[in-house]
């Protein structure tokens, strides 16, 4: 365990926590496989109906099974002579995360996980459906990344007070992003103790849904503060340069 590092958690879903997040229903329907713009959604469609249904029946079912759990750090970085990326804690090459760092300050090392009991229920479910079991898996990685999404809006309008942004999170095992990162952002966010998850031998993850990640933090002054924007007016606002605008 790496003890000098200030590691933060933060819960949703919970009495005195952050609201669950809001179900991504293209994502969702894009991880069960399905092609909305080849099914029309703007039409009557008795097969997407049916879908509607199913996902309503499998949140139904596995809503109360979330946990929603994040722990995170932010450590500076630095970039060698031969391009070599050094986050303090892990020495590295990655020419995708190089590329994402242009400009920023600082970077945002986190894991999330949404528990066992959302694992343990759709592995052991019964159904003659397995259509329904391939909507429930959907669902639940709908959840986890959609959990990451979530989070970093939340850390977005943190660091927009101070005039910075976010770029979109990498995975260790994007790209060219090292996947035996994952070992080292477990240890050094200390994720047993602070959120439950644990590495296993192989390299999984236990519990399953689960991911780490890493955020890159904008420097200061490179977008304004939200006292000077209408989050909620993102999309339309005229100022279309604007790194952190949401689509």
């Amino acid at each position: 365990m790496e003890d000098r590092y200030e590691i933060l958690s933060v819960t949703y879903n919970t009495p005195d926590g952050n609201p669950e997040p809001m179900v991504n229903m293209e994502r969702l329907f894009a991880l069960a496989g399905v092609d909305l713009t080849a099914m029309n959604p703007d039409e009557e469609n008795e097969e997407l109906d049916k879908l509607y249904s199913l996902f309503g029946e499998c949140y139904a079912e596995t809503s109360d099974k979330f946990e929603y759990k994040v722990c995170y750090t932010a450590v500076g970085y630095a970039v060698r002579e031969d391009r070599e990326i050094d986050i303090d804690f892990a020495q590295f090459k990655s020419e995708d995360l190089l590329n994402s760092l242009l400009g920023c300050e600082y970077v945002v090392p986190f894991a999330v996980t949404l528990g066992s009991n959302v694992h343990e229920f759709i592995r052991d479910y019964k159904t003659d459906d397995p259509k329904k079991k391939q909507c429930m898996i959907a669902l639940a990685y709908e959840r986890l990344f959609t959990l990451c999404d979530a989070f970093g809006d939340d850390l977005n309008a943190v660091v927009r007070q101070e005039g910075r942004t976010l770029k979109p999170f990498l995975q260790p095992g994007d790209g060219d992003f090292p996947a035996e990162l994952r070992t080292d952002f477990v240890r050094v966010l200390n994720t047993e103790k602070e959120i439950g998850l644990k590495m296993n031998e192989d390299g999984s993850f236990d519990p399953v849904l689960s991911v780490t990640g890493i955020f890159c933090v904008t420097e200061a002054g490179t977008v304004a503060p939200y006292d000077d924007c209408a989050p909620e007016l993102c999309a339309t606002c005229g100022n279309t340069d604007c790194p952190s605008r949401q689509k």
